[in-house]
């Protein structure tokens, strides 16, 4: 009876879980059930998830808060690993910066397999981050050296009247610090 549950639980997530209406829908996942531990410094959110890379798994953060001004602020972070992307298992870390609308994910490592990310952050004001029209936008990886690279994805837009901006399906090959560029 567990595993018919579990199995449904999976199920319903997976098809909701691929929905592109960002808007309304929250995702969750089977490692999001019980609340993975959060920690906020300032405009920093952490999170952390010990993944084994030959079974895949997911590292999730989800989390709104209300800064100084009043304002409601949304993150969400899906971190998907799938089965065989490396050997061996590592505690995998976030970080989302609310002042840059960036993630950087640690350790630093390369995979077999590309690593998934769904990313967004909605109510920060994206106009003062220097956004000044709505529609498609790059998300890229910033190499320390001060390079950028494309990141391929499903999609990744801004929207200036939700104060919105997301990234879904980003293939991700290492872990390191990523973003949009205006």
């Amino acid at each position: 009876m567990k595993n018919i549950l579990t199995l449904s639980v999976f199920s319903f997530l997976l098809f909701f879980g691929c929905n592109e209406n960002l808007d309304n829908t929250i995702v969750s996942t089977q490692a999001n059930l019980e609340k993975q531990p959060i920690t906020q410094t300032g405009s920093q959110f952490y999170a952390s998830e010990l993944i084994d890379g030959e079974n895949g798994g997911w590292l999730v953060l989800s989390e709104y808060y209300t800064n100084s001004r009043g304002e409601v602020i949304t993150l969400y972070a899906r971190v998907r690993i799938l089965p065989g992307s490396y050997v061996g298992t590592q505690n995998i870390k976030m970080i989302l910066n609310t002042e840059d609308v960036s993630i950087q994910l640690f350790p630093e490592m390369t995979f077999a397999r590309d690593v998934k990310l769904d990313l967004w952050y909605k109510g920060v004001d994206l106009i003062d981050l220097g956004y000044t029209t709505s529609g498609d936008v790059d998300f890229v990886y910033f190499g320390k050296n001060g390079n950028v690279e494309l990141i391929e994805n499903t999609k990744s837009k801004v929207d200036l009247s939700k104060n919105k901006i997301y990234v879904t399906n980003a293939k991700i090959q290492h872990f390191s610090r990523y973003g949009w560029i205006r």
